[in-house]
């Protein structure tokens, strides 16, 4: 199948930007039929363009989100530099997922390249404008990513993979899953941060408390959020 299956490729009656969004679209709405009807080679242009639009895109989402309020417990400063930060990250980890769910795949028994599962792991990051938007919602953000990129590779693994239908859910489900407890219990941590932080600044501006007693309580108070972020830990000494 060629490159001009898919709505990626440039067209001479298609705008690239309309390209792009069409190709979004099929992944949010279609994954299925998207991936089995995604070619399998044709070079990393196309979906390294892609992805990186989708990180634009996901940056300028979370600016928006931030200068009206909506950033949760994401700094300003942060959502100020997401659209510049945001498409870099995806280049760097676009690279470092598709080489992870690569040699998942190569265990699975799938006889097909790192190219191939590069543009599976691509073209999953049409979801991450949605998850940027979910992320209004307390924790909803931190699992709807892990467990829908989960999802669309698990489609992948059975439509261009041609692994299992079982076996692809229960690998990807599981990593899915893993994912999700990880970046929930980030959130949570992240969220402690800033109400305590939030709460010490307050102290600092009525004068209830002294820049002295603010830095030690900024102490014991990281101290004691490590503690609660290891408890797994702790106990297995």
């Amino acid at each position: 199948m060629s490159e001009a299956d898919i709505s990626t490729t440039k067209s001479p009656d298609r705008e690239p930007v309309r390209e792009i969004l069409d190709t979004a679209l099929r992944v949010v709405t279609d994954p299925v039929n998207f991936y089995r009807h995604m070619p399998t080679e044709g070079g990393f242009v196309q979906p390294l363009i892609f992805m990186v639009a989708m990180g634009v895109t996901t940056g300028l989402v979370q600016l928006l989100l931030g200068l009206i309020g909506l950033g949760g417990h994401v700094p300003v400063a942060m959502a100020l530099a997401a659209p510049v930060m945001a498409p870099l990250m995806f280049l760097i980890f676009g690279f470092v997922s598709a080489a992870i769910v690569y040699v998942i795949w190569l265990l699975m028994g799938s006889q097909r390249n790192f190219e191939t599962a590069y543009r599976c792991v691509a073209y999953s990051s049409a979801i991450t404008p949605i998850g940027a938007v979910a992320g209004i919602i307390p924790y909803l953000g931190a699992l709807v990513i892990p467990l829908w990129s989960a999802a669309l590779m698990a489609i992948a693994s059975i439509h261009v993979h041609a692994r299992k239908e079982t076996l692809s859910w229960l690998v990807f489900g599981a990593l899915g899953a893993i994912l999700a407890i990880t970046n929930l219990s980030g959130e949570i941590a992240g969220r402690r941060l800033a109400s305590g932080l939030g709460a010490l600044e307050q102290q600092l501006e009525s004068g209830e408390m002294t820049p002295e007693q603010a830095g030690q309580a900024v102490g014991e108070f990281l101290k004691g959020l490590q503690q609660t972020t290891e408890p797994e830990e702790n106990s297995s000494r």
